[in-house]
């Protein structure tokens, strides 16, 4: 079975994300996105051990690192719903990788990032689908660096 096969465009980039399997004793709350703005630059330190559910992680973050599970199919076959994915806020993305945005509404997204030669960028999801940031009012919140995906 080829990538076109499955729909995959041959040029889909390849992933950042790491699954959390060996620890470096780091550990980071799991935050709904729908309290993203609240609570995505808290420091972990002000977390109860006992409020959140803490997942570890397999790198180097920073203290303010959060995992949010996914619930739509936009970035698949790369990340499907229930995985849960790293965000740092305290680290920009890198070309072609995955990063959190946010969008003119104060909604936010996850999409494949890309810097743009007049200093904008673009993002785009799984199927190729691109979305300008000057023209659709984006901010970068921060870089995806690891993935959690739950095997039953």
């Amino acid at each position: 079975v080829t990538a076109a096969d499955q729909g995959i465009s041959e040029a889909a980039p390849t992933s950042n994300v790491q699954h959390a399997c060996a620890t470096n004793g780091a550990l980071a709350p799991e935050i709904d996105w729908g309290s993203l703005g609240a609570e995505l630059y808290k420091d972990n330190d002000d977390w109860p051990a006992d409020a959140r559910r803490l997942v570890p992680t397999s790198r180097t973050i920073s203290n303010k690192t959060k995992w949010l599970r996914l619930t739509d199919d936009k970035l698949s076959p790369t990340v499907i719903p229930g995985d849960m994915v790293a965000v740092d806020p305290m680290q920009p993305p890198s070309n072609e990788r995955l990063a959190l945005i946010k969008c003119a509404d104060g909604s936010h997204i996850l999409r494949f990032w890309r810097p743009l030669a007049d200093g904008n960028f673009e993002v785009f999801d799984g199927s190729g689908r691109t979305l300008e940031s000057k023209r659709h009012g984006l901010s970068v919140v921060g870089a995806v660096v690891g993935l959690y995906r739950e095997v039953i």
